[in-house]
């Protein structure tokens, strides 16, 4: 449980908007979770919790708070998240779940004993938790087979490409280059939205080229860094692309750039 409570306060740090950063709560949830199933207790096995008073039940609060946050949350993001290429695509999401995760929280403060006491007798039966595992199994048996369905090599092509293209050692600005840096030996340059090699991204003329998305846009980062690379380039008037890699990011079809910042400056 420590695991999964200092993770999620390095991500409101961090950040926690990027679902790939929940990968590290995969071993401590499945740890967990095999505890629960396997144990045959009460879901609330202390029974002293069902008398407690209310300033036991406002420290347990936050923590009911949070979990309510984060189960609402993951539970409406299929739902409420649909164009995640808009400008706040999470906002939706965020204000329902916490609003429903506040009144969850509320009602459990009000009713504590009912809730409690009736938590404290129920267990998961083994029949339940063999259903609940083959169910879990299935569905993301379902998802690789979704992938593997869908899934090429675009983005290895083009890292292969591009290191035909570019001598060992060239370095490349755009965050997209630390993402094709994996068959070649260019050394990319990162820039982080307030991080990395922000602060001086317009001063790095030693830099020839830069890396970035031409389709769905150009510049095209995320949907919240899409203009990091364009303010770059409105620097470097006489630009020019250098070459074009299919890739694949998004949902639509999608183009890498490699630019030459300094093409016709030679």
């Amino acid at each position: 449980m420590l695991w999964v409570l200092i993770g999620l306060l390095e991500l409101v740090v961090h950040d926690a908007g990027n679902a790939r950063r929940y990968v590290m709560f995969i071993p401590a949830i499945v740890a967990l979770a095999s505890m629960a199933l396997a144990s045959g207790r009460a879901w609330i096995s202390t029974p002293s919790a069902v008398d407690a008073r209310w300033p036991s039940r406002l420290a347990f609060a936050p923590i009911a708070l949070a979990l309510g946050y984060v189960v609402i949350g993951t539970a409406l993001q299929p739902i409420l998240l649909v164009d995640r290429g808009a400008e706040h695509p999470y906002q939706t999401t965020v204000r329902v779940a916490a609003a429903l995760a506040a009144l969850a929280t509320m009602s459990l403060m009000v009713w504590w004993r009912p809730v409690v006491s009736w938590l404290s007798r129920r267990s998961v039966q083994p029949r339940a938790a063999a259903v609940l595992i083959a169910a879990v199994v299935l569905w993301n048996l379902g998802q690789f087979v979704g992938w593997a369905a869908a899934r090429t090599d675009l983005n290895y092509r083009a890292s292969v490409a591009l290191g035909r293209l570019l001598p060992s050692g060239t370095l490349v600005q755009g965050k997209l280059a630390n993402g094709m840096d994996l068959e070649n030996q260019i050394k990319p340059i990162f820039i982080g939205l307030g991080f990395g090699n922000y602060t001086d991204r317009f001063d790095r003329d030693d830099v020839r080229y830069i890396l970035t998305y031409d389709l769905p846009s150009l510049g095209y980062e995320s949907q919240h860094e899409s203009h990091l690379i364009s303010e770059i380039l409105e620097r470097y008037p006489r630009r020019q692309p250098v070459a074009t890699f299919d890739v694949e990011e998004t949902t639509g079809p999608d183009r890498a750039v490699l630019i030459d910042k300094h093409a016709r400056n030679k």
